[in-house]
């Protein structure tokens, strides 16, 4: 996997908060010249100076106005555990014809027999070891830690400082969140929540939501939104 290196090409954002301002500065240092933002609520304040911010429901009246041989890449700046939406709009983007980035921090680290695969997110200090691979858009946030021959899957959000132990299988749109420990060879199963802090030492079951030290679970969450 190569880094994000300067290629004078245009990418938009979609997502206009704190996201957004964490992605540019990544962009911007490999190079990028950023074109536009797009939120659904138009009324926030642009997150980067002199980059316009636009409505969601503008956006195929912008795209209808750009070259069409102008190549477009997009990021996706939504966080949180907003894993389903930031697999939908990368395929709605992409059927629009453009091309999602795969975002890599320089001052991450990334083994370089690790697989990251399209529009994923490797931040500032992160470490993705070896042989593991980190799915479509997933994000790997501020220093966190994916060890050796980890799986994680599509739309998952590994937040600040987590630790995945070695062998670690993370189904798609789990959310790992702040600090959270996860022990050797545990797995997460699909569209569950692992709590700031926890540790974990047992599998979870999809859907679950669990805290504390050794974690728990302390509720179960509603699945109709699964996809």
């Amino acid at each position: 996997m190569k880094r994000s290196r300067p290629c004078g090409k245009e990418v938009i954002l979609w997502g206009g908060t704190g996201q957004a301002k964490v992605l540019w500065e990544c962009l911007a240092l490999a190079g990028y010249t950023l074109a536009a933002v797009f939120d659904r609520d138009e009324r926030l304040t642009p997150p980067v100076a002199g980059v316009p911010l636009f409505a969601s429901h503008a956006f195929d009246d912008w795209l209808r106005q750009r070259d069409a041989d102008d190549p477009t890449h997009f990021a996706i700046a939504i966080g949180g555990d907003k894993g389903r939406d930031r697999i939908r709009i990368h395929d709605v983007l992409v059927s629009k014809g453009l091309t999602p980035l795969t975002v890599i921090h320089p001052d991450s680290y990334l083994s370089p027999s690790a697989i990251v695969e399209s529009g994923a997110q490797i931040l500032v200090r992160a470490i993705v070891g070896v042989q593991t691979r980190i799915g479509k858009q997933t994000i790997v946030n501020s220093g966190a830690i994916v060890e050796h021959e980890c799986i994680v899957g599509e739309g998952v959000h590994i937040g600040p400082g987590a630790t995945l132990a070695g062998c670690v299988e993370i189904a798609d749109y789990a959310t790992i969140y702040t600090g959270a420990v996860i022990l050797p060879r545990v797995q997460i199963g699909r569209g569950a929540t692992v709590g700031a802090g926890a540790v974990v030492t047992q599998n979870v079951p999809p859907h679950h939501v669990v805290a504390g030290n050794p974690s728990r679970t302390i509720k179960v969450a509603e699945t109709a939104n699964d996809i």
